[in-house]
């Protein structure tokens, strides 16, 4: 039986930056009447991404996090220069940015970044959790951070190896009300978001925080959540389940399966799912045989348990910090 499962990345983004001192005034001109907050780009060899130099550092980082990962790469000289210089809202976006897009000028400019001991110690632990992201077979480059005099540095490369120790007395806790008092204060958003974007952790597979990530799961934006509601989600991912987000499979009557989430079936019969890259996908009735909507959430078990205590914290923090 042919088995095809919706999977893919929904792109977090790019970038591009107009230097405005380094431009003639014709192209001053043609620059000018962008309005805020719209992007606009020529793509292809030697085209030209463009951010609204009149935005805020903070919102073009937002608009370039939501750039698909295909313009990343077709833009990668200028990510990089984003990723190395200007302010740091826009550079932390551009590391995630080649996190995402990869290959091996993405990878080099992180490790360039990472060994830049003059750089602020949040994007060189960005730029060791983007590494990783962007080769997952490939962690060994943390073991030379594991030690580093920058706190954040040293924690991001630990993390990224899984070697955060846990304290000798520190007991996994068994039931929700445990977990609750365990990590019910403290954290650090800044790590936490690491811990979100992680490959180790997985939070990205499935759900978005800032324009990146994947829409498998609920937005994490807005959520406006309380930290035990945020804890009982994450130790009892079964418990709530929203409709939208329970796992359906259909099969075809040519035998394929086909896993995603949202399953409707329209009057007509036609049944459509929402893949986990984000894209809908549908059969007319004649072609269906089975739709079965899966018990329990898409969301995996003993995520908690996969986590350090204090990894926990810092996660929820970051997802406090969202509302």
């Amino acid at each position: 039986m042919k088995v095809a499962l919706l999977t893919g990345l929904v792109g977090l983004g790019i970038l591009l930056v107009v230097w405005i001192s380094r431009r003639a005034p014709s192209e001053l001109a043609a620059i000018a009447p962008l309005p805020a907050a719209v992007t606009t780009d020529r793509v292809g060899t030697g085209g030209l991404a463009v951010l609204d130099p009149q935005q805020s550092a903070e919102d073009r980082a937002r608009t370039l996090a939501g750039w698909s990962a295909d313009r990343v790469r077709q833009h990668v000289p200028t990510v990089v220069g984003w990723a190395e210089s200007g302010p740091v809202p826009l550079r932390a976006s551009a590391i995630w940015a080649l996190g995402l897009a990869g290959g091996s000028v993405a990878l080099e400019t992180l490790e360039r970044i990472m060994a830049d001991t003059d750089t602020e110690a949040s994007l060189r632990a960005d730029a060791i959790t983007a590494r990783a992201r962007a080769d997952t077979h490939s962690v060994e480059f943390a073991e030379r951070w594991v030690s580093d005099p920058q706190p954040a540095v040293a924690l991001a490369a630990r993390r990224v190896l899984r070697r955060e120790e846990r304290p000798p007395d520190e007991k996994i806790p068994t039931t929700l009300v445990e977990w609750q008092e365990a990590v019910a204060t403290g954290g650090d958003a800044a790590a936490g978001r690491r811990v979100f974007l992680s490959p180790q952790v997985g939070c990205a597979q499935c759900h978005v925080a800032e324009g990146r990530g994947r829409v498998a799961g609920p937005g994490m934006d807005g959520l406006g959540r309380d930290r035990a509601t945020l804890i009982e989600a994450i130790v009892e991912p079964a418990k709530v389940v929203h409709p939208d987000f329970q796992s359906a499979v259909v099969e075809t009557r040519s035998g394929e399966l086909w896993q995603g989430i949202q399953a409707r079936t329209a009057a007509d019969g036609t049944v459509t799912l929402i893949g986990l890259d984000g894209q809908p996908w549908s059969w007319p009735a004649s072609e269906v045989a089975k739709l079965e909507i899966l018990p329990g959430s898409i969301m995996p078990e003993g995520l908690a348990e996969a986590m350090t205590r204090a990894e926990f914290r810092d996660l929820l923090a970051y997802l406090e910090s969202l509302r």
